[in-house]
Order: structure tokens, then C-alpha cells, then sequence
């Protein structure tokens, strides 16, 4: 993930970002996709989790840009969360 590469997050807070879309498209690839829903949410979680209020390493920008992103993924595939 670029994000490693530019030193803002170390590979674990990485994965914990990734591993949340690669089970939505898991989900999305059986056709479960409140599954998929749900683990968007769950992605979102971590991004607000990981975005710097003082405590975390993600800059807003970047942050309200992933989350802008996944909303429009949700959007897309129908999710009424």
C-alpha cells in the first residue's frame, strides 16, 4: 500500500485498512453482498480509528478520501447501511 511506502502507516495499521476490502470482495465475489456492506462499514471504522486527531497516523485529507471512496464503492453495490 502506497500509504507504507510514504511512511505514514507501518504495515500492521496497513493491513489493518486492507484486510477489510479484501473480505468485501471476497463477499462480493460469493454475491454476499451485506457481507460486503458490512465489511466496508468495517473499513470505514479503522480509517476513523486511524485518521490524526492527535492520535493517529492517517491525515484527515487522506482519511476523508478513503472514506469518500468506500462510501461510493456502497453506494454503488446497494448497501443501506
Amino acid at each position: 500500500m502506497s500509504l507504507v511506502v510514504a511512511g505514514i502507516l507501518n504495515p500492521g495499521q496497513a493491513n489493518g485498512l486492507i484486510k477489510p476490502l479484501e473480505n468485501a470482495q471476497e463477499s462480493l465475489s460469493n454475491d454476499h453482498v451485506d457481507a460486503a456492506c458490512s465489511q466496508l462499514q468495517d473499513f470505514i471504522d479503522e480509517v476513523y480509528n486511524k485518521i490524526d486527531d492527535g492520535n493517529g497516523p492517517l491525515p484527515l485529507e487522506i482519511g476523508e478520501s478513503l472514506i469518500d471512496n468506500a462510501n461510493g464503492i456502497m453506494d454503488a453495490i446497494g448497501c443501506n447501511l
